[in-house]
């Protein structure tokens, strides 16, 4: 039960009205309204004192100002209260952490929500650093404070970038202690390429291609929890039947049959997949209208630019998007080598592949023409059937 001890009977003056409801001692502050919500994040010690100092602040100035009572916030945020705090401690404890009550300005002593989040991440260096992201996160969340898409982006992509991709994962698995959810797109295409990546990076190893697929598949589990994506069913427009979301399970698959199985379905996982992804194609008219319209905004560039700031963001957006069409292009032809005359619908795939491969080389010339190519055409050729 949370409790507000504190060392004197000094107390807000509308505290006696307030309902006794802590299982603290009886003195006049003890009797105001309790803090809102549950616990504040109880964090591992960290590999620095920066960073200590920063998840101190965190708890102390940026999450435990959301657990409290009205009356508890006008005592910390009032200056007429500021001596009385100072002279008389009270302290507040949530969960398994206890905090002293300190006065507040809004406006000097309180750090962005954004700037907090950032310095933890930037500072996180060993696994225990990486798992109190993971609390932060849940304290986040337990706070009621929302967590913008590019936060959670951030964290997510540095989380992968630093080998710690199994913490984003369990962070999804524990998405109602988090809040991290598949619901949103720049998460789920993080996850999705993070989880692929540690396969592509390795060569398509034996060990990493394993992995990466059953990591996958509980991601797609996942997908099916209602604070995720989970429906009774997935309409044509849910991202669990889009084929930019089936084709990452099916070129792992793909990839492990045709590398470490000796060119063998087995279990039939691939050919699985691959009616999937089919279907996902057909649907709605998806070849006929999406999948062109989607190449084009996608995969060309526009004939002129407003300003070179504009040139230099959609020359940045066109290679992150070749990466992203890659995973459906190797799917579609790894599966097709793979399964050959058991290929569900060959002549829309093969179909489907050209016109992506057709897309996917346009746009490489364009960014080998403007030197913008970086690690591109290598990510492509790692791929090749």
């Amino acid at each position: 039960m949370n409790s507000l001890p504190r060392s004197c009977s000094t107390a807000l003056a509308r505290a006696a009205k307030s309902p006794q409801i802590l299982n603290a001692s009886s003195r006049a502050f003890s009797q105001s309204a309790a803090c809102k919500r549950g616990t504040l994040p109880s964090f591992q010690e960290p590999s620095s004192p920066e960073l200590s100092a920063v998840l101190q602040t965190l708890n102390s100035r940026v999450l435990l100002p959301s657990h409290l009572t009205h009356d508890q916030r006008l005592l910390i945020y009032r200056q007429k209260n500021r001596s009385r705090i100072e002279a008389e401690p009270i302290h507040i404890t949530l969960g398994d952490v206890e905090l002293p009550l300190e006065h507040l300005n809004r406006n000097t002593d309180q750090p962005s929500r954004w700037s907090a989040i950032k310095q933890v991440v930037d500072l996180a260096q060993t696994p225990a650093d990486w798992e109190n992201v993971v609390r932060m996160l849940e304290g986040f969340h337990d706070a009621g404070i929302r967590m913008k898409p590019e936060w959670e982006e951030c964290v997510v992509r540095k989380m992968f970038e630093n080998g710690q991709g199994h913490l984003a994962v369990r962070a999804l698995e524990r998405v109602r202690e988090t809040g991290l959810s598949l619901k949103r797109e720049g998460v789920r295409n993080l996850v999705f390429q993070g989880i692929r990546s540690r396969a592509s990076e390795s060569g398509w190893k034996k060990k990493e291609t394993e992995a990466s697929l059953a990591v996958m598949e509980r991601v797609i589990e996942l997908m099916e929890n209602k604070l995720h994506l989970g429906k009774s069913s997935a309409s044509p427009r849910d991202p669990r039947a889009s084929p930019f979301v089936i084709a990452y399970p099916l070129e792992l698959a793909a990839m492990r049959a045709r590398k470490h199985l000796d060119g063998k379905d087995e279990a039939a996982v691939v050919h699985k997949y691959a009616v999937r992804l089919m279907a996902a194609f057909k649907q709605d008219g998806f070849m006929e209208s999406t999948l062109p319209t989607t190449l084009t905004s996608k995969l060309t560039l526009p004939s002129d630019f407003k300003t070179p700031y504009h040139e230099k963001t959609a020359v940045a957006d066109l290679r992150r998007n070749v990466i992203s069409f890659i995973p459906v292009w190797n799917a579609l032809q790894t599966s097709s080598s793979v399964l050959q005359k058991r290929m569900p619908m060959p002549d829309d795939a093969k179909k489907i592949t050209d016109s992506i491969w057709k897309a996917m080389q346009g746009a490489v010339k364009e960014l080998q023409k403007r030197e913008k190519l970086g690690d591109v055409k290598e990510k492509i050729e790692k791929c090749k059937v």
